[in-house]
């Protein structure tokens, strides 16, 4: 599955995504530089929303919804959480879907 066609499907779950408190949501990796392999998860970045109460099973929930709307195994990581060597090695590959 190329990028556009997963940026298009994490756009129509985008009300299901905010509901969860995703406020911000990026692609990156293999998937977002379109070298990603039969066996490639989906790699996402996401910031909630502030005065959304966020735990890991939110965070878990996010990536069963991914998953079931892609057919891609989702891994997704809270931005916040990144320290700023990482997420300044992900910088070139993140592709913004809202």
């Amino acid at each position: 599955m190329q990028k556009g066609e997963i940026i298009d499907i994490l756009n129509s779950i985008r009300p299901a995504l905010e509901r969860e408190g995703v406020a911000h949501l990026e692609v990156f990796g293999s998937r977002a530089r379109d070298d990603a392999g039969p066996h490639s998860d989906l790699d996402l970045l996401i910031e909630v929303h502030p005065e959304y109460r966020f735990n890991i099973l939110d965070l878990i929930g996010v990536e069963h919804l991914v998953q079931q709307a892609t057919g891609i195994p989702a891994n997704a990581f809270m931005q916040r959480s990144l320290d700023k060597l990482f997420l300044n090695s992900i910088r070139r590959d993140k592709i913004k879907v809202f």
